[in-house]
């Protein structure tokens, strides 16, 4: 399919796996004790090494397939992680809707990862 894109003169991208774990997802970061009625939020991240470790085997597939058909590679953990990949922005805003999909407000107003793509797209100023 991909390759039929390329042939047809289309730009084709792929995007690699983000981060994904089942702490990043906001309902699991919410800890109660069953003593008291008071609650933190563990919003714990996870190091970038370990989530590109988790991501390698897909990640390393898709840009064979990228680099074999033309197309363009774009890796989130570039943008989402830093030495760690955070569930919270600094501000308390979740990044995630669940353990693998980005919050659409985050992405509205940090992922910039597809800005490249999305104003190369045609018909786009």
């Amino acid at each position: 399919m991909i390759s039929a894109l390329r042939t047809a003169g289309k730009k084709v991208f792929l995007i690699l796996p983000s981060p994904s774990e089942t702490q990043f997802d906001p309902r699991r970061m919410i800890v109660r004790a069953w003593t008291d009625m008071n609650f933190r939020i563990n919003a714990l991240g996870m190091a970038r090494s370990e989530a590109m470790d988790e991501m390698q085997p897909i990640a390393s597939e898709l840009r064979r397939v990228a680099q074999s058909t033309g197309s363009i590679a774009i890796d989130p953990i570039a943008t989402l992680c830093g030495e760690v990949c955070p569930a919270m922005t600094a501000d308390g805003v979740p990044i995630y809707k669940d353990g693998s999909h980005l919050n659409p407000e985050y992405v509205r107003s940090h992922v910039d990862f597809l800005d490249d793509a999305m104003r190369s797209a045609p018909g786009t100023n």
